[in-house]
């Protein structure tokens, strides 16, 4: 039947009293809390997880394919005044065609969605943003063998195993690697994903660079960062992000 359709798949987590909290851009929501009033309460968008907690429990939930989802039940287009929801049920809004003003109203095809569950005694955000990056972004492996080496023999790791960055705080995350929008070396972002400010520590231990500079999101220079020892030493107050260019990349000699 092509009518207006609405999709969800529903999560009906046994939290009773439950408290909400979902990641958006560099930080994290409570519904019931942080919402000003007029907001919508009926559907949000998570960036990468979502939490629901119980006096002894919190579940977390990685959300890959859909961002979308309601609380406690689904949209019925009540536009309520205040966030009360009637269970600890989440549901993952994976289609919303019901308006067919600007979109057709219904969909077909093959569709798949991917969610993770996991849980612990209590809300812990840091590692949520840690295991629902790990989710969203599987690990990749392209085979390395000894054959693949004989161009540049100098390459820096191993066939075996080895790591480019290591970070000595698990709040700290680096979001971003890549190069340059003006050529000039590579650009990291590292995040604190934390509630409190941090010093942290970031080596790279097959690696050294001649040059860092602290530079601003749109990738301006703003002061040295480094002096090519291969570290950097980060401060970053709760959920900031700083970005470092470092230039003059070259591999760390083998000992």
């Amino acid at each position: 039947m092509e009518a207006p359709e609405g999709v969800y798949f529903a999560f009906p987590f046994a939290a009773t009293p439950a408290q909400f909290r979902y990641e958006i851009q560099n930080a994290w929501v409570d519904p019931e809390r942080d919402q000003l009033p007029g907001a919508n309460d009926e559907w949000f968008v998570a960036q990468h997880w979502l939490s629901v907690s119980a006096p002894d429990v919190t579940i977390g939930m990685a959300l890959d394919e859909a961002p979308l989802f309601t609380i406690g039940d689904i949209d019925r287009g009540t536009w309520p005044t205040s966030f009360k929801p009637k269970n600890g049920t989440v549901f993952s809004y994976v289609m919303n065609n019901y308006d067919g003003d600007d979109e057709t109203p219904f969909q077909g095809g093959d569709f798949s969605f991917h969610y993770t569950i996991t849980s612990g005694p209590r809300f812990e955000p840091v590692g949520l943003s840690r295991f629902a990056r790990e989710e969203v972004n599987p690990f990749e492996t392209d085979p390395v063998t000894y054959a693949d080496k004989l161009v540049w023999r100098a390459e820096p790791l191993d066939a075996e195993s080895g790591g480019f960055v290591q970070i000595d705080r698990p709040e700290v995350e680096l979001m971003t690697w890549k190069g340059a929008e003006d050529g000039r070396g590579s650009i990291l972002r590292f995040y604190n994903t934390g509630e409190t400010s941090v010093s942290a520590r970031a080596t790279f231990p097959h690696l050294r660079f001649k040059e860092a500079y602290w530079s601003s999101g749109t990738e301006n220079d703003i002061g040295a960062a480094g002096n090519g020892s291969g570290a950097l030493i980060l401060s970053l107050k709760p959920h900031e992000i700083r970005t470092v260019r470092i230039m003059g990349i070259s591999a760390q000699p083998k000992e």
